[in-house]
């Protein structure tokens, strides 16, 4: 599920373009976001 939600946000303009980002940290079965936070500060 969480590969599917990042892929979803990575064909949208807005989130592409976006110079911040509001992105909670996961836990335990949350949907991960460690890899999208990681990928939006490089």
């Amino acid at each position: 599920m969480s590969q599917k939600i990042c892929k979803y946000l990575y064909k949208i303009d807005e989130f592409n373009q976006a110079k911040s980002m509001f992105c909670y940290i996961s836990y335990i079965s949350e949907v991960e976001t460690q890899t999208l936070i990681n990928d939006f500060i490089d």
